[in-house]
């Protein structure tokens, strides 16, 4: 669990705009 809340955070940290964008069309398209 500790490596996945790890490799969560460096996505964030590497790409944030990117990842955000990302992560907010992931949200869109579950709950579209």
């Amino acid at each position: 669990m500790s490596t996945f809340a790890s490799r969560i955070i460096l996505c964030v940290r590497v790409g944030s705009l990117r990842h955000r964008f990302f992560f907010a069309e992931l949200l869109l398209g579950m709950f579209a």
